[in-house]
Order: C-alpha cells, then sequence, then structure tokens
C-alpha cells in the first residue's frame, strides 16, 4: 500500500498572521530525521525559513516523543514503535514575497518550501493536504483534488504548488486548446486593463510558438497575480507561477508592457529551469546550498526572450523592443564590475553575493540576468550567421535534455553549438570566464545596428544617498570620484552641507550645482566629522540601439531574420 503523509493547515487566524501545521503518518523507521529547506527553487540564497518555525511538538497517541536538533534546520527523532505520529508547529507569515509565507484577514500567499518540513524517509509518499480556512474564503493549490482535499505525489511536487486563499477572482483562457487560468488578487484603483486576459492568451501562445510544442503543463497552467503597493517580481513553478506587480505602473505603456515580460518570462520557465535543468537542479537538495554555474542560461536566456514575447505576440512593436534592449545595453555598459566578475562567476556567486548584493555592489558584481540577456542577444545573432538560431538551439536542447529531465552543462551547450559552428562554441568559454568579453559591438554592427551613446553634463559627487530612519544615510561611494577622495565612506550620516542642515537629498544636489567647494558635515559611528568635498562635471550615459544608414542588403536580411525571434 502507498505510504501516505496527512497534511492539516490551518488559516482560521489570520490577524494572528500565523499558520498552524500539523504532519501525521505511520513511520517506516524507529529512527528519522525531518528538517525545512533552507531556500526556495527558483531563488538561489539561503533564506533560513526555519527562522520562522516555533512550537514544534511530536507525539504518537498521548506520548511526546523527544526530538533533537541536528542543525539549524533538521531534527531527529527516535520510535520505540511504529505506530502512527503526529507532528505540529506554528509558522509566522508575515513576509509577502514570492518565495515566503504570508497571511492577513484578507488573503493567504504560501510558498510551501518554506512551511511544509520535509520527513527524510517519506520525500516519495503520497501527500493529503487538508485546510481549514476563514469563513467565505476560496482556495487555490494547483494539485490534484480528492472531495476538498489536495493530492500531491511527492514532497517536491507539494512544495512546487503555491498556496492562494481569500479573496480572489478568477478566469480562463485557452492556450492551444490548453486550460489555463488567472488568479487576480488585488484591485487596482482603474481596474485591471480591458485587453490583459487576451493580451496573457497572446504571450502564452508566443512562448509555445518559440518552443514549437504545447505547453508541457497540459491543462494545469495557474498564473497568480497579485496586484500590490510597491512590488516586483515573480516565481516559477512547474505548472504555476507567483507574480507582485505594483499596481502604480500599469497604466502607462511601458509600465503595462513590463507587466507583460514578467509574465511571460514566468511562462517560458516551465520549459527552461523546470523541465529543462541544470544538471546540478534535477533533484533540488533543500537542506544546502546548491552552486550552479548556468543561472545566466536559466535566468539569462528567459529574460531575452521576455523582452521579445510581446512583440513576438504584436502587442507591441519592434520599436519597443530595441528600447528596452538599449535600456538592458545601458545598465550592462554602465556597471563597472564588468571589468571584475565574469557570467560564470556572477552564476556561481549568486548565493552569496548577488542576493546579498547593495547599492555598492555594482563596482564589482555584475547581474546574470541582465548580463546573460546580452549575452543570448550575441549567441543568437552569431547563430543566424550560421543559418540557425538561439531558439533552434533551445528546441534542440529540448528534445535531448528537457523531456527527459536528465539535466545539462557547459559542455552539452557548446556540443549542441558546435554542430552549428566550433570556433563560436569555444568562444562560449571566453564570454562566460572572461570579464567585460561579450562582443558587443561587432555583433549589433552586423544585423545594421548602432549602439548610440547620449550624454547629459552634470555635476557628481560621487555619492549614493537613501533617507533611512529621517537619516542621509550614504549607501555607495564611487570608485575614484570626489567622495572617496573626500574620505567619505559607505553608512556614514551627512547631516550637514556647508553648515546648512540637510533637509532632503535634492539639497545637497542643489548646493554642489553652485559650488566648487563643500564643506561636509557627518556622523561616522556617532562621532561628528566634517571633510572637504570637491564636485566634478562629469557626463551621464545613455545607450541607444539605432539602425546604420550604411548598412548592406546582407545586414538588412540578417536583422529581419533577427527580429523575427522565433
Amino acid at each position: 500500500m502507498e505510504q501516505t503523509v496527512n497534511i492539516l493547515i490551518d488559516l482560521t487566524e489570520p490577524s494572528n498572521q500565523e499558520l498552524k501545521i500539523t504532519l501525521d503518518w505511520k513511520p517506516n523507521v524507529k529512527s528519522f530525521e525531518f528538517s525545512l529547506p533552507i531556500w526556495t527553487p527558483g531563488s538561489y540564497k539561503v533564506r533560513d525559513h526555519v527562522q520562522y518555525l516555533y512550537k514544534l511538538h511530536l507525539s504518537q497517541g498521548e506520548k511526546t516523543i523527544e526530538t533533537k536538533r541536528t542543525a539549524t534546520n533538521m531534527w531527529n527523532a527516535n520510535l520505540t514503535t511504529l505506530e502512527r505520529i503526529k507532528l505540529s508547529y506554528t509558522i509566522e507569515a508575515r513576509n509577502l514575497t514570492v518565495r515566503t509565507c504570508y497571511l492577513d484577514p484578507d488573503f493567504a500567499s504560501l510558498c510551501l518550501s518554506g512551511a511544509i518540513l520535509l520527513i527524510e524517509d517519506q520525500r516519495t509518499s503520497r501527500y493529503n493536504i487538508s485546510l481549514n480556512l476563514p469563513s467565505n474564503w476560496r482556495v487555490s493549490l494547483p494539485l490534484k483534488k480528492d472531495g476538498s482535499n489536495f493530492i500531491a505525489n511527492n514532497y517536491d511536487d507539494l512544495v512546487d504548488a503555491p498556496l492562494t486563499a481569500g479573496d480572489f477572482t478568477e478566469e480562463i483562457f485557452y492556450t492551444l486548446n490548453n486550460l489555463h487560468k488567472i488568479l487576480k488578487i488585488g484591485s487596482p484603483p482603474r481596474g485591471w486593463p480591458r485587453e490583459f486576459l487576451n493580451d496573457v492568451k497572446l504571450i502564452c501562445e508566443s512562448a509555445c510558438r518559440i518552443w514549437n510544442q504545447d505547453p508541457p503543463s497540459g491543462n494545469e497552467y495557474v498564473f497568480i497575480i497579485q496586484m500590490l503597493d510597491k512590488a516586483y517580481g515573480g516565481l516559477e513553478h512547474d505548472n504555476s507561477s507567483v507574480i507582485q506587480f505594483d499596481w502604480r505602473t500599469l497604466y502607462d505603456s511601458s509600465g503595462y508592457r513590463k507587466l507583460l515580460q514578467l509574465i511571460g518570462h514566468e511562462y517560458f520557465h516551465q520549459w527552461n529551469i523546470r523541465r529543462l535543468r541544470p544538471i546540478e537542479y534535477t533533484s533540488y537538495n533543500y537542506n544546502k546550498i546548491v552552486m550552479s554555474e548556468s543561472l545566466w542560461f536559466a535566468e539569462g536566456v528567459t529574460s531575452y526572450y521576455d523582452l521579445a514575447i510581446p512583440m513576438i505576440a504584436g502587442i507591441t512593436s519592434e520599436n519597443d523592443f530595441l528600447f528596452d534592449l538599449s535600456r538592458e545595453l545601458t545598465v550592462v555598459l554602465d556597471t563597472p564590475g564588468r571589468y571584475f566578475q565574469s557570467i560564470a562567476d556572477s552564476s556561481r556567486e549568486s548565493w552569496v553575493k548577488f542576493y546579498n548584493s547593495s547599492l555598492a555592489s555594482k563596482a564589482t558584481q555584475i547581474n546574470y540576468y541582465r548580463f546573460g540577456t546580452i549575452l543570448s542577444l550575441c549567441l543568437d545573432i552569431r547563430l543566424r550567421q550560421h543559418d540557425s538560431s538561439l531558439s533552434q538551439l533551445l528546441r534542440s536542447l529540448w528534445d535531448k535534455f528537457g523531456r527527459s529531465q536528465k539535466g545539462y552543462s557547459r559542455e552539452d551547450i557548446k556540443q549542441e553549438i558546435s554542430y552549428i559552428n566550433k570556433k563560436l562554441s569555444e568562444e562560449l568559454d571566453v564570454w562566460l570566464d572572461v570579464p567585460n568579453s561579450l562582443p558587443i559591438i561587432s555583433t549589433i554592427d552586423s544585423i545594421g545596428l548602432t549602439l548610440i551613446q547620449s550624454c547629459s553634463d552634470k555635476v557628481t559627487t560621487g555619492l549614493l544617498i537613501h533617507l533611512e530612519n529621517k537619516a542621509f544615510c550614504i549607501k555607495r561611494v564611487d570608485s575614484n570620484s570626489p567622495a572617496s577622495r573626500s574620505g567619505l565612506v559607505v553608512n556614514d550620516e551627512i547631516i550637514a552641507c556647508d553648515d546648512f542642515r540637510l533637509e532632503s537629498i535634492e539639497d545637497l544636489n542643489h548646493i554642489a550645482q553652485q559650488k566648487s567647494k563643500l564643506k561636509i558635515s557627518f556622523f561616522r559611528r556617532g562621532i561628528l566629522k566634517n571633510t572637504i568635498l570637491i564636485p566634478e562635471s562629469s557626463k551621464e550615459n545613455r545607450w541607444e540601439l539605432v539602425f546604420n544608414k550604411n548598412q548592406d542588403e546582407k545586414c538588412k536580411e540578417l536583422r529581419k531574420n533577427w527580429l523575427k525571434i522565433v
């Protein structure tokens, strides 16, 4: 008989913002371990979800079973019999992100890797999930149903299913005859865009065109879209995604385009990363850091396509696509860290650097999403020069590694490229391992585009200041800048400029525009200090992709093919 673990999730006290969770099962062994994941797949940082867990209690009948903590997130228990046991605990749910758990009197948004303990010898068991809900609440959990309960085939399927409950609306549409759902949480002041449902349908169909197949989720895909205040982010799952977006930006064209790109990004992930996985993630180890150098491919390639998907769908124009690519190129070319960190290292170090980056990190780090986007641009154009494309490469990798979910490595990607052009395969090593090695200018020139740099004059101090707890704190000091030469450092608290109390960040900028020398008064570790800062004139760079007037027919034809993307 198949082993079953019963789970009860109690949400009936939402004002306390706590989840009460109970697991009960018949053990197979008398000594076992259980743990709470330290990270959420799709977000490569140690989150230590266990910090929100308390009131842990293990019992067998009326008897309390002692548990021994063997790691920060792991316990061991020893039994004398194999009678059924019950494990109960409470989770604080006050962190509203796509990768954590949140509960309030209006709704619940649960990422179950942050809530459900993994019993090590029960990972492959069947899970039966029941819910206690406040009255009048609805629930969505993208798992099979058995009456009022939900069924997961194993622990991995369970924690891959985001739970949403409370007040939401639901709409359906079909992608290539496959049923899809949109759960809408939140009510933007001017309502959801009238064309939203049809646009999402077009986005999904365009992603399927790139992969040249039906969605692997079949009839089970669910978009969970939370329209919130000052929020942006998404997390992919096998058959669903959770998306948070700021309603303030919903009503202008670039903001709405950004929402559609985010939706396309998460939908694209059901192929790239959820099923076409780096070899390190073919099976998740929830209890430790799992490093991979392939995040540039999982996220960067996906980010490249998310810029293009609205254009492929006919919702936006080629000019919009070029504008968005120009913004990405501006960020890449304006990142000093590109001289220090390689793209492969950015992927490997995501756990300790990217997800822990600060405003000062720009000087020494790069973003593998954005640099992966531009690498994908270069790779796509180079492949098209050899009568192929990045889309064809993806489809080939899918056939060999995605359908079977056996996992790919860099060598596997290079092998597929070498069938097209061996030299390009070897170049990929340089692009990944050598900082600042992407052939951006020559590659875009080959499709008849030119990067035009526009500069605006400004007076600079080299300081980035944020207002925190009514204090003007330095968050970044640019290297070799007026601020660095003045001796100011990150976390210094500026209180006055030329003996005038600082009332706003604009005060400092305004005075700097007027004077050639500034007296800066500041606190460092609670000690009042003064220094002299001499502002400098500088250029603020922006880069724009424009058509090259001197292009030949070969360039035009290559660009025409490239803009098809598919």
